[in-house]
């Protein structure tokens, strides 16, 4: 039908060419259509990477950067850091690396160990994270405010929920912003069951409580080591979300007032209390 309305239109204007003119349309379609189709079939196709150029009919993809959206699928990498990690160990990223991960916008909930393992496998060749206009929250590990977080070499209490490996360049946002704040780049953490995200992308555990309330503390010297004893709330969990060796800050107190400061905790037991080791002097007798 197609052919014989361009002919009748073309035979009003010049009967002598109309068939040459619906030849030549038929046939220069057929070119079209069967140069399309070889370059498709010859184009080469990398994982993660952009096409830049060609060679001949062939597809060069780019070495810059790698997208880590490709990544993302429902069984092997579910959220936003199990795919920046599946780029990391992919065969075709660059090295250096550079992970773009600016393709991912919104609230996006990453388990625990996605989030502390994310950048494990660029940790060799250094790089750097992009990420676009996203809120990246880290759900709290199994355990929730008495558990803690693995950084995939058996790391213990106290491992950060993100973590920046050494000769890694760092994690680079769009733009700046805050958790109350609807456009922007930021990182921050889950707060419980729905706390602060709901919906089919949820927060399901809290994050490790690392903050405790100093009820009172004291002061005593023995053997010329003086020590303040600190009876806090909620009660610890030693070893898991506190450990002995630990430096912690004590700030706010009032009981005596010239002990605020960082120090090492060195008690593992009881539950309640934090012993550390003070400077001693005449103040601290009373």
């Amino acid at each position: 039908m197609w052919v014989t309305d361009i002919s009748l239109q073309e035979t009003r204007a010049v009967p002598a060419l109309a068939p040459r003119s619906a030849l030549f349309i038929l046939l220069l379609s057929s070119i079209i259509l069967f140069s399309t189709v070889d370059a498709h079939t010859q184009a080469t196709y990398s994982q993660g990477l952009p096409t830049i150029g060609k060679t001949g009919t062939v597809a060069v993809p780019g070495r810059m950067a790698i997208d880590a959206l490709q990544f993302l699928n429902p069984l092997t990498a579910p959220d936003i850091c199990a795919a920046i990690a599946a780029a990391c160990q992919s065969s075709n990223t660059p090295v250096p690396t550079t992970i773009d991960a600016r393709g991912f916008t919104g609230d996006q909930v990453c388990a625990a160990n996605n989030a502390t393992q994310m950048l494990n496998g660029c940790a060799a060749n250094g790089g750097k994270l992009l990420l676009g206009t996203v809120h990246l929250y880290a759900d709290g590990p199994t355990g929730g405010i008495n558990g803690h977080y693995d950084d995939g070499h058996s790391s213990g209490a106290g491992t950060p929920a993100f973590i920046i490996p050494n000769k890694f360049w760092g994690i680079e946002g769009v733009s700046r912003g805050s958790g109350e704040s609807a456009v922007g780049t930021f990182l921050s953490v889950c707060l419980g069951p729905n706390n602060p995200i709901g919906g089919t992308n949820a927060c399901h555990n809290s994050f490790p409580v690392r903050s405790f309330t100093v009820n009172a503390a004291t002061v005593s010297t023995a053997g010329g080591v003086t020590t303040m004893t600190m009876t806090v709330s909620p009660a610890l969990n030693w070893g898991v979300n506190i450990y002995s060796g630990e430096l912690a800050m004590m700030k706010g107190n009032t009981s005596p007032a010239s002990e605020n400061g960082t120090y090492k905790i060195q008690n593992g037991s009881p539950d309640t209390t934090v012993k550390v080791t003070v400077a001693g002097g005449p103040d601290l007798s009373s």
